[in-house]
């Protein structure tokens, strides 16, 4: 047996030990405001960013019998 491992005795109604459960999350209601306003304005700063790059994407048209290639350069 070694010295540093701590070896629990098993329980006298034959159930193995459980683990402690941690408590549910608490939140004020000054924090519950403070994740709602941060998770809304990472998600418009997500938003708006993706319509800036839309809107500076180019579209070319490309006829037939034309090659993408020259285009994409």
């Amino acid at each position: 047996m070694d010295a540093g491992r701590i070896v629990r005795a098993p329980r006298q109604d034959g159930v193995p030990p459980t683990r402690a459960r941690r408590p549910p999350l608490r939140l004020t209601r000054r924090g519950r405001i403070v994740l709602v306003v941060g998770v809304a304005l990472l998600s418009l700063g997500g938003f708006w960013l993706g319509t800036r790059a839309a809107g500076l994407a180019s579209a070319a048209p490309v006829t037939r019998g034309e090659s993408v290639l020259p285009v994409a350069r």
